[in-house]
């Protein structure tokens, strides 16, 4: 639609799990849209999203590095990027999709990865005495070297404006916005309309928190080429896939296929401590058994033809089967 190359994200092609997991991460509202916003800094390391690409007219207040500007789009890449699949602690087995709004979901996910913690919450209201035509405003401060998220629960506002930059709910998640970042301190305003909310939640980073779990998360790493990687493990754990959990798809380590793990949607498997060889393959599910049926169903069909020549017809009838010439 936008003329980019890549892969992309349309709401209604979702399947359920997916659909659950990326509301409750915070940048997905389940409506038929085709859309890839309210991504926070944090799930674009862990899914491993190595550039994004942005409407030049909008910007991206980050600190990606900018590689590209096109007539409609900017190109950046992620700093903070985690490889294919990188170990966490065997908690994620415990990881629940069951927290109200996304910086809890997004939080538990952390400890589960192996006790992290990365946002800082706090509810905030609406200036008092707002006229209708003015709608609902926010008026937010934010410290340097802090990037910061608001999350607004319930119906998603029609519009919303960030520092007077208004955008409309059909390009944008305007339950959960990114209010970007910045060095310096500063204040945000955030406006509505066709919401009558008067609170939300707040969620801040520091940036040197990010790096730091990056540099923990990323000392067990296997990268993937054709299907294939390698893993140097300090200990027992799950290796963690940046993708979501199919029963089509089977791992091998070392050369034995192992269990995969359903972690709330995402894929998994467990490892010991040691280097490993990891291949990664998808088969479609019930491939195998349908391709075995048809087999069956093709001989059954073949044999009725030559049982017929023996003069033991195994289903009475007008037949008539003709091979290489001659009718049986």
């Amino acid at each position: 639609m936008f003329g980019l190359n890549g892969v992309s994200i349309f709401s209604s092609t979702n399947t359920d799990a997916m659909q659950l997991w990326m509301e409750k991460m915070g940048f997905e509202t389940g409506k038929n849209r085709f859309q890839y916003a309210g991504a926070t800094e944090l799930m674009d390391m862990l899914l491993g999203i190595r550039y994004l690409a942005c409407r030049n007219t909008i910007g991206l207040d980050t600190p990606y590095k900018k590689i590209y500007s096109g007539e409609y789009f900017d190109l950046y890449r992620n700093p903070r990027v985690l490889a294919g699949g990188y170990l966490v602690d065997s908690s994620i087995q415990d990881f629940r999709l069951k927290e109200k709004n996304p910086f809890e979901v997004q939080n538990n996910l952390l400890r589960h990865m192996g006790g992290f913690v990365l946002y800082q919450t706090v509810k905030v209201g609406t200036l008092p005495k707002q006229t209708a035509t003015a709608g609902n405003i926010f008026k937010l401060r934010l410290k340097g070297g802090q990037h910061g998220y608001l999350w607004i629960p319930g119906t998603e506002p029609s519009a919303v404006s960030i520092n007077g930059r208004i955008q409309k709910y059909n390009n944008w998640n305007n339950n959960f916005l990114d209010l970007g970042y910045s060095e310096k301190d500063r204040i945000v305003e955030v406006g509505m309309t066709g919401h009558s909310l008067g609170n939300a939640v707040l969620g801040t980073f520091e940036q040197s928190q990010m790096d730091s779990i990056y540099r923990k998360l990323s000392q067990n790493e296997v990268r993937i080429r054709n299907g294939r990687g390698s893993i140097q493990a300090d200990r027992a754990g799950i290796l963690f896939f940046g993708s979501f959990y199919d029963n089509g798809i089977h791992v091998e380590v070392d050369g034995r296929e192992v269990k995969t793990l359903n972690l709330e949607g995402i894929l998994g498997v467990g490892v010991d401590a040691g280097k490993h060889e990891v291949k990664i393959s998808y088969e479609t599910p019930g491939l195998k058994t349908g391709a075995a049926v048809t087999l069956l169903c093709i001989g059954v069909l073949l044999a009725h033809p030559i049982r017929s020549r023996r003069g033991i017809s195994a289903i009475p009838g007008r037949i008539r089967v003709q091979i290489k010439g001659r009718k049986l």
